[in-house]
């Protein structure tokens, strides 16, 4: 046998015999190859060796189980290469035999050995992933359809279905259903399930053992939550005010709680009730702070306390706990029950549908699987003699269903598992790490009287020792069974077990992990709003507020990884900054693109922004999104074309086809096409048949007739040879793959168009109509997913490219890589899942939010705020797990990023610099980020606290485990201008032709022609970027490519009386305040200089009349619109309070040229006439406040942007285009000059005066 160097803890796994072994496998620690070895050894033993089909091995990825078998071929092919005997050869060949699967395919192998004993036809199929979810669809819609007509359970179906949303895609209460379906797979019996959801419901199960148990669980966690903030507010005090509130803390506030978990601890739940809902804590004016003492240094006491105050009274409006919460016990019960009889009917009609179909999905493998071995036939003892070994890899992503399963196949002393519960990040699929770490609970490190073996292995063969140190440092501080529920202790704790050569001269170990923090302190989100400048129409751009940061901080993000990327690669220099260790050569090399990958914990919303600057500084990169497909531009072609194919009378899909590149129809002659037919008589069909018959357009009509012709023909092989072939025919008659090809990022599009074909041939394997009608059933089924906002992931191309890639971090499970960005750290977490209108759980069954009948209020029931808090748990342990796979993928080095404010970082440090033994619980489970949790992670070391200029606590180490680096703004503003250069750049790139075939004469003619063609200007190319008529606020953002237009709130305003509940929003979004502002001064009585009260009375009245949302009254603060008044524009609109133009709209026309010009100096002498030989563009504005006299008139303009004083300046730049527009109009119309130009700043209370002496870029 082949001859390796083991570690001890992989030695004992691979020799471990005669009992069940529990291997946990730390990150990079080897555990696929000790697998492989292991299974050798059994295959080899000299003493009792096993048969390959002894052996069962099973994984939970395909990808994975081919990884083990490739292995163990490499590994039985070597040992038979060195003189192996007969029957290792025997062995190799039976191979395909082996028992090395994941968990689905060894239940569909056994139901297809034993159909027999559970009563299946042997020649059953798996419904594919797209027909489930069109089943699905379709019995969820008959389900429905039923019920509203069932005596019995129609009438009941308004009370629950009333107030709820039925939005599209998974955002409809409707969706519960399915999404109900879908947890259920995991649970072993669904009827028990059912039978304990609805003995739940009943009242006298609110007196239960299980009840009362879990309610105090709840109760408890929270009353310990506040409770630890008073303890930090004590440490607090003590630390920087000398136990100033010590006593006043204590008596006040701890010894109340302290009492109330007493009387919880007592059983003694009326007690406790009473106690939380009517005790109340003082304010802090009974113990006043010391003169000498700030008001910030004090807040740092008072904060936590306030905090627990809040938590403490929303205990008492908690279901659980509120005195008149079994009055709602009736209701909650009536709309639950209601909802689990659809539920069971939908999953009796689901499970009929499929035996209809003799069918099967993944899910019903384990379950049919499971009801085999449990039952009383033999295949569970057939199956036990059978496997002499069981070997389970990634045990720690095992739901309840699979364990029973192998509960029912195993023995005490051939169970092998390996895991690592630091990994387990598929909740989403209902893994359950509890159950690995239960066994864990009873395992002993030397097996004894049946107890499991636990064996763990922490050598790490993937990372440098830097990267390791860094991960122990977090995660010893921060991963605890009360918060991960796993302990992060020194049998975790990675070290090296790969040598790595000497770093570089220069080079520190820190330096191999980087902790970049891109300062944002100052506030970059506004509260403007870009109001509607024109008169008659919604703008496009109304989507961006006026005084939005042209580039936003996750561009800039993207924009600092891209320059490190280049400077990594030597972009600028010609020379990589350092080398790396390919495996695959066995020998060090330059790091290039391909050796860096930028992970994120989730790529919605961010991939698209960071491919867009990485490709805009030169960096190739490539991104694998779990969405977007459809809305690829060459497959929205090809659906066109499937749906003209389907139905030639769809108006809007067959002008696209037209105008594709397959036919290359031009705007013009699709107009002269339609023309032809007056509009009413026939639709856009119709009008090509009537050209082919009357138009004049000769060549027109041949490209015509040739078009529908093919198109014709395409229809004809989808009726006869089916609709993968009609595929592939356009794709050979069109060469439309060779055509995207050749477009940016041409594989990834001609990967998407293969895909479809893919699709299509396993759409036509399971459609039950016949090959005439699959082309229809393909249509209607991507409506379907059109319609609940599905979607597929985009195709992987072939080839591999020297590119970054960016990927979630779920998708970078199992993977290595020499370099890794770690990205958007400041991104909050997702915890939307827990307000659901229905929650689902193994224990606690079903949580519903409840209807109330009269007032038709939704609130929680009491089963749901359980399943919540379960939840909410579940998450924060789940969300450390995902930051632990992604700081273990590097190998070399590893930067991670975030964008954030220093003050909320020092906060963070000076929370954690009071205890060294590491962060409260709460404070760990009340984080909002992954940064918050490195922070607490490196919150003992004092190259921290230097880092944010802070004075390190005395408890602290010298320690450097990473080097930290804040990015200050002045970089980051570098950073936008040069995003904003490249852009420009990127539009203005000229033709050069300095070649050395320019020296011959012939060749020097062609390009020149060339150059001539491709230089050529369309003489009225200013026209082409305006349109006849726009407002001001597209005028001036125009260059802003990344203010995407936003329309989402055209056709998405609601009545009031459908609004949510108010209690569920946060706080409301800038648009909302800054409109809020603008009327108030709009409507102010400026008789006399307005003061706070005044405003507040006006603000009041606004809100009591409906003219502004009463949750924005909070957030607008009076003194700032007060300070107005005080300024010079302030007191001169007081003194011509009478005269006062508000909120004046205007029209002018301009000539296109200068809409074209960013910055200009305004001309009274501008006008129509002055612009008829031009063409021109309507532009349309509102001026807030104008201000005319006899000598001429003062321009105002409110701005509500929440930035400081400071950089009043700064800001008021971008503006300087919107008011040189308003001047002009304003000089025009009223044919007066002007005297001023005010920006008034709210937040800051600044006005500041502009200038328009002079043209260009001011």
């Amino acid at each position: 046998m082949a001859k390796r160097s083991w570690t001890p803890g992989q030695q004992k796994a691979i020799a471990a015999r005669g009992h069940e072994t529990l291997v946990t496998a730390s990150a990079g620690t080897g555990k696929t190859a000790v697998l492989t070895e292991r299974y050798l050894h059994c295959l080899l033993d000299p003493e009792a060796p096993a048969d390959i089909e002894q052996i069962l091995a099973l994984t939970f990825t395909d990808a994975a189980s081919e990884e083990m078998r490739s292995r163990i071929a490499d590994r039985l092919r070597q040992e038979a290469a060195g003189g192996g005997s007969p029957r290792l050869r025997g062995q190799l060949l039976r191979l395909d035999a082996a028992w090395i699967s994941t968990i689905h395919s060894f239940c569909k192998r056994i139901l297809t050995e034993f159909f027999y004993e559970p009563g299946l036809d042997p020649v059953f199929r798996i419904l594919d992933p797209d027909e489930q979810q069109l089943l699905k669809t379709e019995i969820l819609e008959q389900v429905l359809e039923r019920a509203w007509e069932d005596p019995d359970l129609g009438p009941r179906l308004p009370e629950v279905m009333t107030g709820r949303t039925f939005g599209r895609g998974d955002r409809g209460f409707l969706y519960q259903i399915l999404r109900s379906s879908d947890y259920l797979d995991s649970v072993v019996s669904r009827p028990d399930w059912f039978n304990r959801a609805t003995a739940a419901l009943q009242v006298q199960a609110l007196h239960g053992e299980w009840f009362s148990h879990r309610r105090r669980q709840v109760l408890s966690g929270r009353l310990n939550d506040i409770h630890g903030r008073i303890v930090y507010a004590l440490r607090v005090d003590e630390a920087i005010a000398g136990s100033h509130w010590a006593q006043f803390l204590q008596e006040e506030f701890e010894n109340p709680i302290e009492q109330c978990l007493e009387r919880l601890d007592r059983d003694d739940w009326i007690g406790c009730r009473d106690f939380l809902t009517q005790h109340e804590f003082p304010s802090f004016s009974k113990r006043p702070k010391p003169k000498e003492m700030t008001k910030d240094r004090a807040k740092r006491v008072q904060d936590p306390v306030n905090e627990a105050k809040k938590m403490w009274k929303s205990l008492g409006n908690l279901m659980i706990v509120h005195p008149s919460a079994e009055n709602f016990v009736p209701t909650a019960a009536r709309q639950t029950q209601c909802l689990i009889e659809l539920i069971r009917r939908f999953d009796q009609a689901y499970a009929a549908a499929k035996r209809q179909r003799n069918a099967l999905d993944f899910a019903d493998l384990e379950h049919r699987a499971l009801e085999m071995l449990a039952g009383n036939g033999p295949v569970a003892k057939i199956l036990r003699d059978r496997f002499r070994y069981i070997f389970i890899d990634e045990y720690q992503d095992i739901n309840p269903v699979q364990q029973a399963i192998l509960d029912h196949v195993r023995r005490s002393d051939n169970f092998f598992v390996v895991g690592d519960v630091k990994q387990s990040i598929y909740a989403f699929r209902q893994s359950r790490p509890e159950i690995f770490l239960h066994r864990l609970g009873q395992a002993a490190e030397t097996p004894s009287s049946g107890k499991p073996q636990r064996v763990d292995l922490t050598d790490n063969f993937r990372s440098r020792q830097p990267i390791l140190d860094f991960t122990n440092q977090i995660f010893h501080r921060i991963m605890r069974p009360s918060v991960a529920g796993i302990e992060y202790d020194r049998r975790a704790f990675l070290q090296s077990g790969f040598e790595y050569a000497p770093l570089e001269n220069g080079t520190a170990p820190q330096d191999l992990v980087r902790v970049c923090i891109l300062d944002q302190s100052g506030g970059e989100d506004s509260e403007d709003t870009a109001e509607d400048e024109s008169a008659t129409e919604i703008s496009p751009a109304a989507g961006v507020s006026e005084d939005t940061p042209l580039v936003s901080p996750g561009q800039r993000q993207a924009a600092w990884i891209a320059e490190q990327i280049r400077a990594m690669v030597g972009v600028d220099t010609g020379r990589a900054a350092f080398q790396i260790f390919d495996k695959s050569g066995g020998t060090y090399r330059d790091v290039s693109y391909g050796d860096i990958v930028i992970l994120m914990r989730s790529l919605s919303g961010r991939a698209v922004e960071f491919v867009e600057i990485l490709q805009q500084a030169g960096v190739p990169v490539s991104s694998r999104t779990a969405a977007g497909y459809f809305a690829a531009t060459e497959i929205s072609d090809m659906l066109a074309v499937l749906k003209v194919l389907d139905n030639p009378r769809r108006d809007i899909e067959l002008a696209a086809v037209l105008r594709s590149a397959m036919f290359g129809f031009t705007d013009s002659q699709l107009l002269e096409i339609r023309s032809c037919v007056p509009a009413a008589k026939a639709d856009f069909f119709e009008a090509t048949r009537h050209f082919l018959d009357h138009g004049l357009d000769l060549p027109l009509k041949e490209h015509l007739r040739k078009t529908l012709s093919q198109l014709d023909e395409w229809r004809r092989i989808a009726q006869m040879l089916g609709l993968a072939e009609a595929i592939r025919r356009i794709y050979r008659d069109t060469g439309y793959p060779a055509f995207v090809s050749a477009l940016p990022n041409g594989k990834q599009r001609r990967a998407n168009l293969m895909k479809l074909h893919d699709r299509a041939i396993q759409f036509e394997s399971f459609t039950e109509a016949s090959r005439s009608g699959s082309l229809a059933r393909f249509v209607e089924f991507l409506e379907q997913l059109s319609d609940q906002e599905q979607d597929w992931a985009p195709a992987e191309p072939d080839a591999a490219e020297n590119a970054v890639r960016i990927l979630s971090i779920h998708k970078s499970k199992g993977l290595e890589f020499p370099v890794v960005f770690i990205a958007d750290l400041n991104r909050k977490f997702n915890r939307t899942d827990q307000s659901s209108d229905c929650l689902f759980d193994e224990e606690d069954t079903l949580g519903l939010r409840i209807i109330e009948p009269t007032l038709r209020r939704k609130f929680p029931s009491m089963i749901h705020e359980l399943i919540a808090d379960k939840q909410r748990t579940r998450s924060i342990a789940e969300e450390m797990r995902i930051l632990y796979v992604a700081v273990t993928r590097a190998r070399e080095r590893l930067i991670l990023t975030a964008s954030a404010d220093q003050s909320d970082c020092r906060n963070i440090l000076e929370a954690s610099s009071l205890d060294p033994d590491g962060p409260a619980d709460w404070q760990l489970a009340a984080t909002r980020c992954f940064l918050d949790w490195i922070l607490f992670g490196l919150a003992d070391l004092q190259s921290t606290y230097s880092s944010f200029q802070m004075q390190p606590p005395a408890h602290s180490k010298e320690q450097q485990r990473c080097r930290i680096e804040v990015v200050p703004k002045a970089e980051l503003e570098s950073l936008s201008q040069k995003i904003l250069e490249r852009k420009r750049s990127r539009q203005n790139r000229s033709i050069s032709t300095d070649s050395p075939l320019a020296q011959d004469p012939a060749v020097e003619h062609a390009v020149n022609q060339i150059v001539q063609s491709f230089s050529w200007q369309y003489p009225y190319a200013d026209s082409t970027t305006c349109r006849a008529k726009m407002s001001v606020s597209e005028l001036t953002h125009r260059d802003d490519e990344f203010a995407m237009l936003d329309l989402s709130r055209c056709l998405s305003r609601l009545p009031r009386a459908l609004h949510s509940d108010p209690t569920d929003s946060d706080r409301p979004d800038a648009r909302r305040i800054g409109t809020a502002i603008h009327r108030i001064f709009e409507t102010l009585d400026l008789t006399t200089p307005p003061d706070c009260e005044q405003i507040t009375s006006t603000l009041n009245r606004l809100a009591e009349k409906g003219w502004i949302p009463q949750s924005v009254v909070p957030y607008i603060n009076p003194a700032g619109i007060e300070a107005f008044f005080r300024t010079e524009p302030g007191r001169l609109a007081v003194a011509n309070g009478s005269r006062l133009l508000r909120e004046w709209p205007f029209t002018m026309v301009i000539p296109t040229a200068q809409a074209n010009e960013p910055f200009f100096a305004p001309d009274s002498r501008l006008s129509i006439k002055e612009t008829s030989g031009q063409d021109r563009v309507i532009v349309q504005g509102i001026v807030d406040l104008l201000i005319p006299d006899a000598n001429g008139f003062v321009i105002v303009d409110f701005k509500t942007d929440r930035i400081p004083a400071s950089e009043v300046p700064q800001r008021a730049k971008l503006y300087q285009a919107q008011m040189g527009y308003y001047a002009q109009a304003a000089q025009a119309i009223l044919v007066k000059p002007m005297r001023g130009c005010w920006l008034y700043f709210v937040s800051p209370g600044v006005s500041f005066p502009m200038s328009f002496s002079s043209r260009g870029n001011q």
